[in-house]
């Protein structure tokens, strides 16, 4: 059996035995696949049907399905098919993005461990990737990204904590700037960015990062940084 690597972190890629998988186009194909890899249950083919197509009757919105698997023919060996249901196959050769940043991050106190997870975090579940007319996939699509964001975020303030109590503080300056990507509007974070700045002997770098952020929140709040920020600056 070939194996199958799913990247949803930041994107979605699928490649097959380290190669991409150009016949595989319908962007529904790949929606389906990753429902049922990141949910890893069985689901019903109906369920399905209008979780993609619905807008339509059911009976053709089953034709679809049913011509969409029909295009994701080479992923068979990873997908368990019967007349009422589809899975992903959990026993077949796979690799996957969120598995890895899962089990990782759920080891907070195993500091290489948690570093290696976060590594995978590349973005957003899904970033990019559009669907139209399927609100339904949207809404799960959104409470996954929202679920992985917050892992992420509580991956990252333990790193940025063990690295400042290390005294390693460009390596927690890097994990407070990873942070502020996923949350910019973090302030806290931003107050131990510029701690760590100047304790790493950057301290005009520091006075530009409260800078950075004041003009941040002017143009897409307007509102000033808290006081103890200020008081900080």
């Amino acid at each position: 059996m070939a194996s199958l690597e799913m990247k949803f972190l930041g994107g979605l890629t699928i490649e097959q035995d380290r190669a991409s998988l150009p016949e595989v186009k319908s962007q529904k194909g790949k929606a389906l696949l990753c429902y049922l890899a990141v949910s890893g249950k069985e689901a019903a083919r109906p369920f399905l049907a209008a979780l993609f197509w619905p807008d339509m009757p059911e009976s053709r919105a089953l034709m679809n399905l049913r011509k969409t698997l029909q295009r994701l023919r080479p992923l068979h060996p990873h997908l368990i098919i019967t007349r009422e249901m589809l899975a992903f196959n959990q026993e077949a050769d796979f690799w996957a993005d969120f598995v890895e940043f899962e089990r990782g991050t759920a080891v907070p106190q195993n500091i290489p461990r948690l570093q290696k997870a976060i590594a995978l975090y590349q973005g957003d579940f899904l970033d990019g990737f559009v669907l139209p007319d399927t609100p339904l996939f949207d809404e799960w699509v959104l409470a996954q990204r929202a679920r992985l964001r917050e892992v992420a975020l509580g991956a990252l303030q333990r790193l940025v904590a063990h690295f400042r109590e290390e005294g390693a503080y460009e390596t927690a300056v890097a994990y407070a700037r990873q942070l502020l990507t996923i949350e910019p509007w973090h302030e806290e974070t931003h107050r131990k960015l510029m701690r760590f700045l100047t304790h790493s002997g950057q301290r005009s770098v520091a006075l530009a990062q409260y800078e950075t952020h004041r003009q941040m929140l002017a143009d897409e709040l307007g509102v000033a940084p808290v006081a103890a920020t200020v008081q900080l600056y």
